[in-house]
C-alpha cells in the first residue's frame, strides 16, 4: 500500500476522487505493519477507515446513483500483500 512511496495520493484514497495526502494518514499507518481497511459503500456514500479511523467519507451527489449496481477496484503502487 502507498504510505510513503513517491505517490502523493496515499492509502485510503477515493483515487482522484477524494484523494488522502501523508499528513492525513501519517499516525494511522505505517509501511512494514499490518492493518485494516474498510471500504463502506451504502446508497450514494463512500467510506473509508484505515484502523478503525475514517479518512474518506464522501457523498455522490449526481441523482439517481443510490441503489446503482457496479463494480470496485483496488489499487496498490507499491509491493504490496493482500489479505482478506
Amino acid at each position: 500500500m502507498n504510505n510513503t512511496h513517491r505517490d502523493p495520493v496515499k492509502t485510503g484514497s477515493l483515487y482522484h476522487v477524494k484523494d488522502v495526502g501523508i499528513d492525513d494518514i501519517k499516525d494511522i499507518v505505517k509501511d512494514n505493519e499490518w492493518f485494516t481497511e474498510h471500504i463502506i459503500v451504502r446508497d450514494n456514500t463512500v467510506s473509508i477507515k484505515l484502523n478503525g479511523k475514517e479518512v474518506v467519507n464522501w457523498r455522490n451527489r449526481r441523482i439517481g446513483m443510490a441503489g446503482a449496481k457496479g463494480r470496485g477496484a483496488r489499487s496498490a503502487m507499491a509491493p504490496s500483500h493482500f489479505r482478506t
